[in-house]
C-alpha cells in the first residue's frame, strides 16, 4: 500500500489516495473525484 496524489482527467484537481492490490486499484482519501479506473488518472505521484 502506497500513499499517492493524482489528478483526474475530468476536473484536473489534485486528490489523495492509496494504491492497493499491487498498484492496480486506487482508494480515494479525498471527498470527491474518485477515479473509475486507472485510465482516468492524468498524473500519479507515489510517495514511498
Amino acid at each position: 500500500m502506497r500513499l499517492i496524489t493524482y489528478k483526474n482527467r475530468e476536473d484536473g484537481a489534485m486528490h489523495v489516495g492509496v494504491l492497493i492490490n499491487n498498484d492496480s486499484e486506487v482508494v480515494s482519501l479525498s471527498n470527491n473525484g474518485f477515479p473509475r479506473d486507472m485510465n482516468e488518472i492524468v498524473k500519479l505521484v507515489v510517495m514511498d
